[in-house]
């Protein structure tokens, strides 16, 4: 993670106690296949809670519109006793209910804020996006969320979504694509190329063999970058191959198959536990 650190001195609680932090904000940023393939730096304009930095928080017109709490006598408490019983006193301490505790009051108003002590402010924060990184990650601005005079800014926090791409689907650090060929292709071989997701190389995907439909073909170091690694490593890219078969074939093209393929099956299939029978899969690595 990392972020921007920004820390305001304003005034707490009497005491000066030390001040709770407030909620982070928690945004989600689409993101493409690319951008986190290659890297990204990703401005976002955010609108959030600030100071007032007319009156610095303070909610007043002037300093001289701040006058110490009669009730508490600039305490912030005030000290309650209470008889229990012939010769038995309680003394307790709350805050002060005409000051809440901050042991000033406020005579005028800051004509800009009313006296609430903030005010809508923009700001714009760089989402820098890794190489590698991945759907759900987060990236965290420190104290970056809603000011407030009576407690420190919680963290903004960006959730990356990866949006749906065209041809590849990501799975960890290894890249899935379909493709189809003809059945002349399936059984003589091709040679064709895919655009890599990078937008820039291309990915020659070729086969001498017969391949099967539902055929997988790994390419390696072809998926996306290993982001622990430093993107010095990269996953693997796996393609899955669907065959399209011609609509029908005349009499002559069908005698002319037979003559060449045989009239029998030499597929073995392999029995499944539930009876069902399936065709073994096949990896091919590269």
């Amino acid at each position: 993670f990392f972020g921007g650190h920004v820390k305001f001195d304003r005034r707490g609680g009497a005491g000066g106690r030390a001040k709770p932090r407030g909620p982070d904000v928690h945004i989600h940023v689409p993101v493409s296949l690319l951008e986190l393939y290659t890297g990204a730096e990703i401005d976002v304009d955010i609108s959030k809670q600030a100071i007032c930095p007319h009156c610095d928080g303070s909610g007043a017109a002037s300093p001289d519109d701040i006058d110490t709490c009669s009730t508490c006598g600039g305490s912030g408490v005030r000290i309650i006793k209470q008889m229990l019983g012939p010769g038995i006193m309680q003394q307790m301490q709350t805050t002060c209910d005409e000051c809440h505790g901050k042991g000033k009051k406020v005579t005028k108003e800051c004509p800009h804020c009313k006296g609430t002590r903030v005010t809508r402010a923009s700001d714009q924060l760089t989402v820098r996006v890794e190489p590698g990184m991945g759907d759900g990650e987060m990236v965290m601005f420190e104290e970056e969320a809603d000011q407030h005079p009576d407690h420190e800014p919680g963290s903004v926090v960006f959730h990356l979504q990866q949006e749906p791409h065209a041809v590849y689907e990501r799975r960890g650090d290894d890249l899935y694509a379909e493709e189809t060929i003809t059945l002349a292709d399936a059984l003589v071989g091709f040679s064709r190329t895919l655009q890599h997701v990078d937008n820039k190389s291309k990915v020659e995907i070729k086969r001498s063999a017969v391949t099967p439909p539902g055929f997988v073909q790994r390419l390696a170091g072809k998926g996306m970058p290993k982001r622990a690694t430093g993107a010095s490593k990269f996953g693997d890219l796996y393609v899955t191959y669907w065959v399209q078969f011609p609509a029908e074939l005349d009499a002559a093209s069908k005698d002319e198959v037979q003559r060449i393929l045989g009239k029998e099956s030499k597929v073995k299939w392999a029995p499944k536990k539930d009876g069902q029978r399936q065709a073994p899969q096949t990896h091919d690595e590269l």
